[in-house]
């Protein structure tokens, strides 16, 4: 389990010895969890990165894996390297996030969406933290988001 500095010291060491800008990392779910003050760990670091920085990776040599689809989430290619989850990212990712320590962060109000599409059972912590967001969500997430909270009670 990673505490936040543990988690900032792996990141900024991996981040620096691939020659990644900091500003073109971006930390959601757990790392987001973890900076936004939810919760006290995580047990690994996931970040999005776009495309030019995906390369570099693969010309180091390095093979993605798919992980499977999970909840409305479509499947996830991702390269382990330097004690990191480097997720590609092809969309734009600038909307709804946050500077903290230089990087880019899913807003809270993101975070809420993204675990309620996720739908597991690791994320109702930080659904029933982020509930105080509830009127900001669509109709939809939020009938998903009442949905969830009760069949995981």
């Amino acid at each position: 389990m990673l505490n936040r500095e543990q988690f900032l010291e792996t990141l900024n060491r991996a981040c620096a010895s691939l020659g990644f800008l900091k500003s073109n990392v971006i930390i959601s779910h757990g790392g987001a969890s973890l900076l936004h003050g939810l919760r006290d760990g995580t047990d690994d670091i996931d970040v999005a990165i776009p495309r030019h920085h995906w390369d570099t990776l693969l010309n180091l040599g390095l093979k993605a894996r798919t992980l499977p689809p999970t909840g409305t989430h479509s499947a996830v290619e991702i390269i382990e390297h330097l004690d990191v989850d480097w997720h590609l990212t092809t969309k734009d990712q600038s909307v709804d996030m946050v500077n903290l320590h230089g990087y880019a962060v899913t807003s809270p109000l993101r975070l809420l969406r993204d675990r309620i599409a996720l739908g597991r059972q690791k994320d109702m912590g930080d659904i029933k933290l982020l509930t105080h967001l509830a009127s900001q969500l669509s109709m939809k997430d939020y009938a998903r988001m009442n949905e969830l909270i009760n069949q995981h009670l």
